[in-house]
């Protein structure tokens, strides 16, 4: 078995920006970010970690999240992974 600690060391060094929720929705809670995701957005770690998803997201008018709620919904019920399709920020 893979220790915690060890997928922690992955997760952070990735270069892929990733961020981890807990399935507690509505909230779906930021559990872990990694640095790349930090750097991209260019805001601290303590900032979001235990912040809900949405309650962070919706007041950023410049994210869009269309279709993020869905989603989510559909991994919960469906216990299976779901895609949104990939999206420009420019």
């Amino acid at each position: 078995m893979t220790s915690d600690k060890y997928l922690a060391e992955f997760l952070k060094s990735a270069p892929i920006p990733t961020m981890i929720l807990r399935p507690n929705g509505p909230l779906f809670s930021i559990i872990e970010i990694n640095d790349a995701y930090l750097k991209l957005k260019g805001i601290s770690r303590e900032k979001l970690i235990g912040k809900g998803f949405f309650e962070t997201f919706y007041i950023d008018k410049y994210y869009d999240i269309t279709g993020w709620m869905e989603s989510l919904g559909k991994v919960l019920t469906q216990k299976k992974p779901d895609k949104i399709p990939v999206r420009s920020y420019t």
